[in-house]
């Protein structure tokens, strides 16, 4: 009598593709998400999976399991960015092909080896990096005013716009005058600053009248010898839209030698207590002395130290809160 053992053998193997997201070569921030499509080529079983970056800019697929129906076949998929690009950026233009082979070693598993394909060039792994870039810009203008009779159309003032960065030694700035405009009939106008990614935060300027030699002297006008100083201050934010939020305040120093006649406009006021912790605007009424205040975009956080009627000689910036 015969005796017939029959055996079943069977082997698996699997497929896991991942790939990286950057913006302009950094790691995406924690709200920049953005969406990724992995489909089957050609004579290749069918798969749709979307995903979107992870924290850091990881990419994870679901795996594509194999059988031993899969040995001895080559499978194509795509993998590439999809959706609609966000305000600022600009998608990767990569579409990735990548080639799988599937082979049965004999030991019950199959052996997958892949090769991917930007469209030129075999590479090792997938990368999508989007540009993003914002711009903005601020103008600065003002008025010119004379005591004892109105200006006249041939009245021509000079002013200058300079920008103060930090010196290569602390306590020493840089000064770099950026323009230099004329003035009619009491008004000037500079040409706006752009901004781009690279200048967002802070940035200081002055603009002061710039006193003619005597010669040049419009006749019966009398000059001050050091000339109206304006500082203003420039916070430069990025909305994340492409585009930035330009705020700006001044302060006004009517001799530039007395710090005595700072004047500080601001805007709102809220009565404050000691010890309280603030948010919120400058206020015109009130003046509080501020411990680590911070401005940016109006809003600034900080605790209330003491509190002042009227803005004092200090070393420290005299703000109020709102």
């Amino acid at each position: 009598e015969t005796v017939d053992f029959t055996n079943t053998y069977t082997a698996t193997g699997e497929l896991t593709l991942s790939a990286t997201k950057t913006v302009n070569g950094d790691a995406p921030k924690e709200d920049e998400t953005f969406t990724f499509m992995l489909t089957n080529g050609e004579n290749t079983p069918n798969v749709t999976q979307t995903k979107s970056n992870a924290e850091g800019g990881t990419i994870t697929f679901d795996a594509i399991q194999y059988s031993l129906a899969d040995a001895g076949k080559t499978y194509t998929y795509k993998v590439e960015e999809t959706g609609t690009e966000p305000s600022g950026y600009k998608f990767a233009e990569e579409k990735y092909t990548v080639t799988v082979t599937i082979t049965d070693n004999g030991k019950g598993t199959l052996t997958v080896k892949k090769t991917i394909s930007d469209g030129t060039n075999l590479v090792n792994e997938i990368t999508f990096d989007n540009t993003y870039t914002a711009t903005g810009s601020i103008a600065f203008s003002g008025t010119k005013t004379l005591e004892g009779r109105a200006i006249k159309a041939e009245d021509n003032f000079t002013f200058q716009l300079v920008e103060i960065k930090a010196g290569a030694q602390v306590g020493t700035p840089m000064t770099t005058p950026l323009q230099t405009v004329e003035g009619s009939n009491g008004i000037f106008q500079f040409d706006p600053i752009s901004y781009t990614l690279a200048d967002v935060g802070e940035h200081t300027y002055t603009v002061k009248e710039v006193i003619p030699a005597d010669a040049d002297k419009l006749g019966g006008v009398t000059y001050n010898p050091t000339g109206t100083e304006y500082t203003v201050t420039v916070n430069v934010r990025d909305n994340g839209d492409g585009t930035f939020t330009v705020h700006s305040y001044s302060s006004e120093r009517k001799d530039p030698n007395n710090k005595e006649s700072e004047i500080v406009p601001v805007e709102y006021e809220r009565v404050v207590s000691v010890g309280e912790e603030c948010r919120g605007l400058y206020s015109y009424q009130k003046w509080s002395y501020l411990e680590g205040c911070y401005n940016s975009h109006y809003a600034f956080s900080a605790t209330v130290v003491t509190e002042k009627t009227e803005p004092e000689r200090e070393d420290k910036i005299h703000y109020s809160i709102s």
